[in-house]
């Protein structure tokens, strides 16, 4: 929760673990609350809504242009029921290389099979995006809409265009 409130380009990345979990809601919650941006996995598409301005589409090799930048630069990334597999990650030296990385699996063995974890959270996405929800109260947070304004308004810009949703 820490980490969440002091990035600056913080990105959640999410996959089908958040939908075998039914944590969508959950997820989606976070999101806006943190104001965080969002990219799915293929396996993840469907977890977080599209359409939502802080959806940056799929991510990886098939993924958006959107999604692959904006992990490449982001400060946090947070991937929640994911594999971080070779199709997303592509040159692991270059995968989010300045972000501090926080993996929330229920899979122990999937946490740091891929790549380097600051902080692995062993448990179901869905309880523990629910206990993160509720460490976020609106006093802790009301700066977050501020402090990632610019970072935001880069990934709204031209320069990483939003998916046309047909």
């Amino acid at each position: 929760a820490e980490l969440i409130k002091s990035a600056r380009r913080p990105v959640i990345f999410a996959g089908g673990g958040v939908i075998l979990s039914k944590a969508s809601d959950a997820l989606t919650t976070l999101a806006r609350k943190t104001q965080t941006p969002v990219t799915m996995s293929l396996m993840g598409l469907g977890a977080f809504p599209g359409s939502d301005p802080l959806s940056l589409g799929m991510i990886g090799m098939h993924g958006t242009y959107r999604a692959n930048m904006s992990t490449a630069e982001c400060d946090l990334l947070i991937g929640i029921g994911v594999r971080f597999d070779d199709r997303v990650t592509g040159k692991l030296a270059e995968f989010a290389k300045h972000a501090k990385i926080v993996h929330i699996d229920i899979d122990p063995t999937s946490i740091r099979k891929n790549v380097s974890v600051g902080i692995p959270v062993v448990g179901d996405c869905k309880r523990a995006l629910e206990i993160l929800n509720d460490l976020f109260d609106p006093d802790s947070i009301a700066h977050l809409a501020t402090s990632r304004e610019a970072w935001l308004g880069k990934i709204a810009a031209s320069q990483y265009p939003q998916p046309v949703i047909v």
